[in-house]
């Protein structure tokens, strides 16, 4: 993905690069811009968050922590 030198990536180009779905020009452009690292260190932390749930969603049903 080329970008103009003044543009930002667009945020969904931003997450597939941060998921290394995609190459490019994305991250030589974050390395030098702090508002796009501010962006994939939100993702960093809302991947953080959510790791923890992964792991229990892909749990069979009878081994599901039940309320109670």
């Amino acid at each position: 993905m080329r970008m103009p030198s003044r543009s930002h990536p667009r945020s969904l180009d931003l997450a597939a690069w941060f998921d290394g779905e995609i190459v490019g020009d994305v991250g030589a452009h974050v390395a030098r811009c702090a508002r796009c690292q501010r962006e994939t260190a939100e993702l960093a932390r809302i991947r953080a968050w959510l790791r923890p749930t992964e792991r229990f969603a892909s749990l069979p049903a009878d081994r599901a922590v039940k309320g109670g």
